[in-house]
């Protein structure tokens, strides 16, 4: 509802644009010669349609680019994730001693060195 209530005044305002420029204008195409007579508002408002797809392609361009790095990122950390990672004692075979105590919750913010 809000967008409704935004996009509209700009609407009017390419209405009341449009409606009071019928003068009609002669538009060639340089190298090819091709010459074509439009309202002053057609022309405008076409060119303005034309730079805004191609503002759009590009943008959307760059999206797809970064929309592929973002679901590789997220294929290599599901993969990192489902390793499980070997501890010290267990990669060397040494079986863990049992529970010192210390949790790494409650050792955040002490200087307690663990040997």
């Amino acid at each position: 509802m809000i967008r409704i209530l935004l996009l509209l005044p700009v609407l009017l305002l390419i209405i009341d644009f449009a409606l009071s420029n019928q003068v009609p204008v002669q538009l060639t195409l340089w190298p090819t010669g091709v010459t074509t007579e439009l309202p002053l508002s057609v022309a405008v408002l076409g060119i303005g349609a034309l730079c805004f797809v191609a503002g759009a392609a590009v943008t959307w361009g760059g999206r797809i680019a970064a929309t592929a790095r973002a679901r590789l990122a997220e294929r290599n950390l599901a993969l990192v994730q489902a390793k499980p990672v070997p501890t010290p004692a267990t990669a060397a075979g040494v079986a863990p001693r049992g529970n010192t105590g210390l949790l790494p919750a409650r050792m955040t913010g002490t200087n307690v060195a663990v040997r």
